[in-house]
């Protein structure tokens, strides 16, 4: 899939007179040369591109770009068995409710895997995937437990305000 030039952000260039592209402005960024271009592309180390001329296979931020990996290991540890899941406490153990609200948006969006603009209950019940692929699933009833705290409008999802008002109040 070739990303059109629009999709692309420019970035400043290394070197005058030589473009630089920026393929997710909000990622911090490596910069990798391509000399057969006559460019450098920014590439980040979740970004996989299948060929150097600007063509992305996927871009993605993880978690451990936002959070220590060991805090999530010890979060997920801790709440590891069945029916044991207190949001409040898992927040705190994995330094969500340190972040700011910029990081606290960044980690619901990597929580929002439909790009909806919304956490529904189905993403709210693998909310610990979102933090590490071989977490557990979340009960039915901690879904909902979740889901009741997490809904102040009541329409059955978690928007990107309500999230950082769970955090906060975390």
């Amino acid at each position: 899939m070739r990303i059109p030039d629009q999709m692309w952000d420019r970035a400043p260039a290394q070197r005058p007179g030589v473009p630089a592209y920026l393929c997710h402005p909000s990622l911090p960024a490596l910069w990798v040369g391509f000399p057969a271009l006559g460019a450098q592309i920014v590439q980040h180390k979740n970004c996989i591109q299948d060929r150097p001329e600007r063509r992305l296979v996927s871009c993605r931020m993880s978690m451990t770009d936002l959070l220590s990996a060991e805090d999530i290991k010890k979060a997920l540890g801790a709440f590891a068995a069945a029916e044991s899941f207190d949001h409040r406490k898992f927040f705190q153990m994995v330094g969500l409710k340190k972040k700011s609200a910029d990081d606290v948006k960044k980690v619901f969006e990597i929580l929002d895997k439909d790009k909806s603009g919304f956490i529904e209950e189905e993403e709210l019940g693998a909310i610990l995937k979102g933090f590490s692929a071989d977490a557990r699933d979340l009960s039915a009833t901690e879904t909902k437990t979740l889901l009741a705290a997490g809904d102040k409008d009541g329409d059955g999802k978690i928007g990107v305000d309500e999230f950082s008002t769970l955090v906060a109040e975390s």
